[in-house]
């Protein structure tokens, strides 16, 4: 939680945390609970979140938002973490529908490499439909299980 908080807290916003901590004001929670507004204020103005269009791509945790069990081919172990990428398939008036990408990664800087790089060695898993409500987008974002958004 706390690395997702920190890889979205922009500068400025680092810089009044600084503040306010270094003032001797704040016992922590006062940081802390500005860093959970930041966050929060970061999926409510994330564009692609707020007006998601088909083709959309989200660097996600596939793990805390897909039904399907995820498992390390190396040792069948179901209960890591993986990431990868989702797909909008399908926009409603109050969700987006999104696919999964065929593989993972057990961490987050894999899925934004592969949201960053050209997709052509991505594939999609078409059977696995997941409905998300759009008044949740934001949140998703603020917890890290949207790492970050990509519109071709």
């Amino acid at each position: 939680m706390v690395v997702a908080l920190a890889a979205l807290v922009s500068l400025s916003a680092c810089d009044k945390l600084q503040g306010v901590v270094s003032s001797g004001k704040s016992n922590g929670s006062d940081a802390i609970a500005a860093a959970q507004q930041r966050t929060e204020d970061v999926g409510k103005t994330d564009p692609l979140l707020e007006n998601p269009q088909v083709g959309d791509l989200y660097a996600a945790k596939l793990s805390a938002i897909s039904a399907i069990g995820f498992s390390d081919a190396r040792n069948n172990n179901t209960d890591e973490e993986v990431f990868g990428l989702l797909k909008v398939v399908e926009v409603k008036a109050d969700s987006v529908v999104v696919i999964t990408e065929n593989s993972g990664w057990p961490n987050a800087r894999g899925a934004r490499n592969d949201l960053r790089g050209d997709l052509k060695n991505i594939g999609w898993d078409e059977e696995e439909r997941i409905i998300l409500k759009r008044q949740e987008l934001p949140a998703l974002m603020a917890n890290g299980d949207i790492i970050e958004t990509r519109r071709l």
